[in-house]
């Protein structure tokens, strides 16, 4: 990937060479992809997609998140370290490419943060303007912002990396529905946004690509007039698709036939899926801590019906205890 890095775009973009190469055909056939969006996350979002559709579903609600602040902390450290999967791709810190990379991707996490609560405030209600914007919504947004970016850092300006993540958040968002209409069970929309994410960061790269702005030998995108890059977009993206789906198939059907050898199974039992770490560690890793308290009701004198209420609610509260409990699963430490 650095190598395409630097020469993406060089005399191969106008004279393919054949499928077979030294550079990869994809490279060689003219696609740009500047730091993984096609070979990291559409790769990964279609074989997500295509193991989940092999396993089949699972009977299992889905779950909320574990834990909101490590899924914030989560999300801060994967920005974090973007910089250095996109930024590192230019091979040097003091190069012009290396700091366009660097704010290039900054933009589009940015753009796809607010994007996304944007559309939780319009879409996320039970009606048109009457979601909130959540914690987790900000993350997974920035999230998809980052992924859209990825193949076009280094070949856009900075405005149109914020379209890019724009334009990618807006899919992203009803993806996840359109995955459930299938029926396929994708429980963390890995490929609603990272597959459909890098999907559209490629495909927008060859609409904004600007020769102007990227590495040398770079052709346009369709934006500046050149059509054909759009349509070699699209081939990169379908090739990257039938070779995860194909890919994936192969590995799973592979291990599937070694599980049978040793008579164990791929799949997670439904009645385990909840406590694995007890099932398979024998101890549990998480204990939540309660608190129980009666309602206080304020002090109050007089006779009559209320002060009588407001009596029995006070000798009510002195009477009830503070308990802080740790809730353990003994049932199921003992299976």
């Amino acid at each position: 990937m650095p190598s395409a890095t630097l020469r993406g775009g060089n005399s191969p973009q106008c004279n393919p060479s054949p499928p077979l190469s030294y550079d990869g055909w994809l490279f060689t056939f003219g696609v740009l992809d500047y730091a993984g969006g096609l070979v990291v996350h559409l790769a990964s979002g279609v074989s997500a997609l295509t193991l989940a559709y092999w396993l089949g579903n699972s009977k299992r609600a889905r779950p909320d998140p574990h834990s909101v602040p490590y899924v914030l902390l989560g999300a801060a450290l994967l920005w974090f370290g973007w910089f250095g999967f996109n930024a590192g791709s230019a091979l040097g810190a003091g190069s012009n490419a290396g700091a366009r990379v660097f704010v290039n991707t900054q933009l589009g996490a940015s753009m796809g943060m607010l994007s996304w609560g944007v559309m939780e405030m319009i879409f996320g209600g039970d009606t048109l303007f009457t979601g909130r914007a959540s914690a987790v919504g900000a993350a997974t947004g920035a999230v998809v912002g980052l992924v859209a970016i990825t193949p076009a850092c280094g070949y856009v300006t900075q405005m149109w990396s914020l379209f890019i993540a724009f334009f990618t958040v807006i899919v992203c968002f009803f993806s996840p529905r359109l995955v459930r209409l299938l029926g396929i069970d994708d429980r963390l929309d890995c490929f609603a946004f990272h597959g459909v994410g890098g999907a559209m960061g490629a495909l927008l790269t060859g609409l904004f690509a600007s020769a102007d702005w990227a590495p040398p030998n770079v052709v346009n995108g369709g934006f500046y007039g050149n059509g054909r890059q759009f349509g070699v977009q699209i081939a990169g993206v379908l090739v990257t698709i039938f070779m995860s789906v194909v890919g994936t198939t192969v590995i799973f059907w592979f291990l599937q036939l070694v599980s049978w050898g040793l008579k164990v199974d791929l799949r997670i039992a439904d009645a385990h899926a909840g406590e694995l770490d007890v099932s398979q560690h024998g101890e549990k890793a998480y204990f939540r801590a309660t608190r129980s308290m009666a309602s206080e009701a304020p002090k109050s004198g007089g006779d009559g019906p209320a002060a009588a209420a407001a009596s029995a609610a006070e000798h009510s509260t002195e009477a009830a205890t503070l308990q802080i409990r740790a809730v353990v699963n003994v049932d199921a430490a003992k299976e």
